[in-house]
């Protein structure tokens, strides 16, 4: 017997949504509405521990703005670790199904684009991450949510744009 996987689950999950036509935008959208509301979970107790491991995987990825394809594996990263240290097992094996199929438009996305021309959305993101704990360490939540909503929303306009893409096309 195979142990399950998110990987899995997000297949069959990318199966529903393809066959009730759910569009790209859809997802980046259920993505957003996970990750705004984990941020809560990320202050109070324990929260240096939390902040701090997400400040070090930021610092990371610096090095990595250069280098599409491993700045978009290490920004799939940081959006799943955000969801993972909030702690609810139930929202990261959700949020993971969901991270997968954004992964695979991710990888689409950069196959069809010009390395340079991510190079300033790629600081733009390295540095929303380091906004996001700085607002986080204040114990700011209700600025860290606006800040990372507004941050989120951007990022879907400029991966999805105003595109009709279906889970079809990502997945298939």
């Amino acid at each position: 017997m195979l142990a399950p996987s998110a990987e899995v689950a997000a297949n069959f999950t990318g199966l529903l949504l393809q066959y009730q036509g759910t569009p790209l935008v859809d997802v980046y959208r259920a993505r957003a509405s996970i990750e705004v509301s984990v941020l809560v979970e990320l202050v109070g107790r324990g929260a240096a521990k939390r902040l701090d491991a997400l400040q070090a995987e930021i610092d990371k990825g610096a090095d990595l703005i250069g280098d599409a394809v491993q700045f978009a594996r290490w920004d799939a990263r940081m959006h799943s670790m955000i969801v993972e240290l909030g702690e609810n097992k139930a929202l990261t094996v959700i949020a993971s199904m969901l991270f997968h199929i954004v992964s695979r438009h991710n990888e689409q996305f950069v196959a069809s684009h010009e390395s340079e021309q991510a190079r300033p959305a790629h600081r733009a993101a390295h540095r929303a991450y380091s906004k996001l704990v700085k607002l986080l360490r204040e114990g700011d939540v209700p600025a860290a949510q606006s800040f990372w909503r507004k941050h989120l929303d951007g990022v879907e306009k400029y991966m999805v744009g105003s595109s009709d893409t279906t889970l079809v096309e990502i997945l298939s």
